[in-house]
């Protein structure tokens, strides 16, 4: 079952493909940084940055179209302003981790698809 869904950033974009091939390398380049800056902010007990990070990622969840991935966000903002849950805002963050993982794998051959 695939994890993401680039017809949202078709439709967006009106069939652009080297708009869409543009936002993947984007997606692929910027949201590993974003999901370290994330787990360091936590390490440091920073949540106000966790969930600052968490926010500016949410419309790259939706122009990839992972499932899930705007959901996880939006809470993982919600209870990193709160501030008071730390062990769901660590099951948050890890839930995003992973669900990033899977989606940059599926994302990179769809990447090497759009190139060829």
């Amino acid at each position: 079952m695939a994890i993401t869904d680039l017809a949202y950033l078709y439709q967006y974009s009106s069939n652009d493909k080297d708009f869409v091939m543009e936002m993947v390398e984007l997606f692929l380049s910027s949201t590993p940084s974003f999901l370290e800056e994330m787990k360091s902010s936590f390490e440091n007990k920073d949540y106000s940055m966790v969930a600052r990070i968490s926010h500016k990622m949410k419309p790259s969840m939706t122009f990839m179209g992972i499932k899930n991935g705007k959901e996880i966000t939006i809470a993982l903002e919600d209870y990193a302003n709160e501030g008071t849950d730390i062990a769901k805002i660590e099951e948050q963050i890890n839930e995003l981790d992973q669900l990033c993982q899977l989606a940059f794998s599926e994302l990179k051959v769809a990447l090497n698809e759009l190139k060829s």
